[in-house]
């Protein structure tokens, strides 16, 4: 799932800044309202899309698709500016 965020590790310092990232990802995760946890956890991590996304969220598929694009909103402001996690360095 981290590959989403452009995480890959060949390295163990890589294999640490993967870490710091899964443990940073899931603080944030826990202080998202529950419905845009939800959005997130399903789209992200279990592969749910379309008519299904809104379904399960019980919401029209663009409802269900607002709600994802309002989450991501709010799990960036909670993470904050990427350089805080992510560096340049191999």
């Amino acid at each position: 799932p981290l590959g989403l965020f452009g995480v890959f590790s060949a390295t163990p310092s890589r294999d640490a800044a993967k870490g710091e990232t899964t443990r940073i990802l899931s603080e944030a995760m826990k202080r998202l309202p529950e419905d845009y946890a939800a959005a997130i956890q399903l789209y992200y991590f279990q592969g749910v899309r379309g008519e299904e996304l809104g379904e399960r969220l019980q919401r029209s598929r663009g409802a269900a698709h607002m709600l994802l694009a309002r989450a991501r909103l709010y799990l960036g402001d909670l993470l904050g500016s990427t350089s805080q996690f992510f560096t340049d360095s191999p």
